[in-house]
């Protein structure tokens, strides 16, 4: 099956995607900068949704 994909959804794609991973790098020097770091490290609380 084909699909075609304009390069307005693909830039639409790749700005989304830039969104998240800056808030996972926000997210991930935040909780490096806690002192003690949090054992539950893992915990979705912690990660961009």
């Amino acid at each position: 099956m084909e699909h075609e994909i304009t390069w307005q959804t693909l830039v639409d794609v790749w700005g989304a995607s830039v969104d998240y991973l800056t808030k996972l790098y926000a997210a991930k020097w935040a909780l490096q900068k806690m002192d003690p770091i949090p054992l539950d490290i893992g915990n979705n609380v912690y990660w961009p949704k």
